[in-house]
């Protein structure tokens, strides 16, 4: 029994200590800086109120006899959207337009003859002047019409896009009724809904990311103006984002906005590297090997950076990977590779 104890005795002092768990972690210095506070809005491009589009109508019945564009096409100045035939009862009018001025005018010279050779009287031509300026305005009325022209072709006022077409090829349409309408280029604007609990921090020129959500050519613009009261159907605060001049953008665009409200000024930390449990959000630094919780607060996140506050140091390593595991004064194991 002797020898026993004395061999279980050498067993155990000769037995190499079992070296204590560590939690295997990546690192990566941490420094300050600043990021952009953005506020993300949603909404469609659309004409900016007051002259960003025009709707074309003509003032007499006609027929629509040719259609040269479709809903989305971008136009030029002076190229033609559309062709039209006067209405019979509209060309009937001009002639006896026509007819009734040469008829006054027949008149007033007869008129002015008869006074001078004192065959009439002077209220004689009174009259017949009074019915030649009634002629003629009439005249000039239909003209501005259109009515002197059979055929008429209505062409763009200025570059822009073809946001609706309101009539068919063949059909026939009253006077004043709308036929198309054209959006400006230069007058498309980003409209947005802001949470009213947000609208506070959005001001005219703060820069703004604009993104359709339907392919990538993003904008830089502007917050050109924000709405005062709650739009009733949206129940969100209306704000329009003005575009660079020359970007190019399609009405009813689908888009996301970016507004950019301040800066975020912290230490910028890998989102993953923040833990939030029933203290608050924190993270962990190595030092001498072992793992040392750091309490933080978040000021903000902007993609997968997070800005926050603390007592942290550009010497001293902060965790990227691997912080889900650790408890303070835990020993760790440092991976270089994923070290910066």
């Amino acid at each position: 029994m002797r020898h026993l104890l004395v061999l279980a005795a050498w067993l155990l002092l000769s037995t190499p200590a079992l070296a204590a768990p560590s939690v295997l972690v990546q690192t990566q210095p941490p420094h300050r800086g600043a990021l952009p506070r953005l506020l993300d809005t949603y909404g469609t491009i659309q004409a900016a109120p007051g002259g960003g589009s025009e709707t074309i109508s003509l003032p007499r019945p006609s027929e629509v006899t040719a259609l040269s564009v479709y809903a989305g096409e971008p136009v030029h100045a002076g190229q033609m959207l559309l062709a039209l035939r006067a209405d019979p009862a509209s060309v009937a009018a001009y002639q006896q337009a026509v007819a009734a001025l040469t008829q006054a005018r027949g008149n007033h010279t007869r008129a002015t003859e008869m006074l001078r050779e004192h065959l009439g009287t002077r209220d004689q031509l009174a009259l017949a002047v009074q019915a030649q300026q009634d002629a003629q305005a009439n005249l000039d009325a239909i003209e501005r019409s259109g009515g002197g022209a059979p055929e008429q072709t209505v062409s763009a006022a200025f570059d822009g896009v073809v946001s609706a077409v309101l009539v068919a090829q063949g059909a026939r349409v009253a006077a004043n009724t709308p036929l198309l309408t054209v959006v400006r280029s230069a007058g498309l604007v980003a409209a947005v809904g802001i949470e009213p609990g947000q609208s506070d921090k959005v001001a005219v020129g703060q820069p703004a990311t604009i993104v359709p959500l339907y392919g990538d050519a993003t904008a830089q613009g502007r917050v050109g103006s924000v709405g005062g009261l709650l739009d009733p159907r949206t129940r969100l605060v209306p704000a329009m984002i003005a575009p660079p001049p020359g970007a190019s953008m399609t009405p009813g665009t689908p888009v996301r906005v970016a507004i950019t409200t301040g800066s975020m000024d912290g230490w910028l930390v890998p989102r993953d590297a923040v833990s939030t449990d029933a203290h608050g959000p924190h993270v962990f630094v190595v030092g001498a090997g072992k793992a040392h919780r750091v309490e933080v607060k978040i000021v903000g996140h902007a993609g997968d950076t997070t800005v926050v506050s603390g007592t942290l140091d550009m010497a001293t390593p902060l965790v990227t990977s691997g912080n889900t595991q650790l408890h303070d004064g835990e020993d760790v194991r440092t991976d270089s590779s994923g070290s910066q």
